[in-house]
């Protein structure tokens, strides 16, 4: 688990086949941080965020069809 964090990916990733996850705090954060840096307004924010959470609680990729 990580916090996406460039050094810590770049440390574990070329050694090895491990399959890292992303904090959802971290991953709502980006897409917030992201939106906001494109001018999206508070309203779209709080709807990507919403969708975002929506995506994360999904047990397979089946259920977001």
């Amino acid at each position: 688990m990580t916090d996406g964090e460039a050094g810590i990916v770049k440390a574990v990733m070329p050694e090895s086949e491990w399959k890292l996850a992303t904090c959802w705090n971290h991953i709502i954060r980006d897409v917030e941080f992201w939106l906001k840096k494109h001018a999206a307004c508070s309203e779209d924010i709080s709807v990507y965020k919403k969708q975002i959470r929506e995506l994360l609680s999904c047990d397979t990729e089946i259920m977001l069809r």
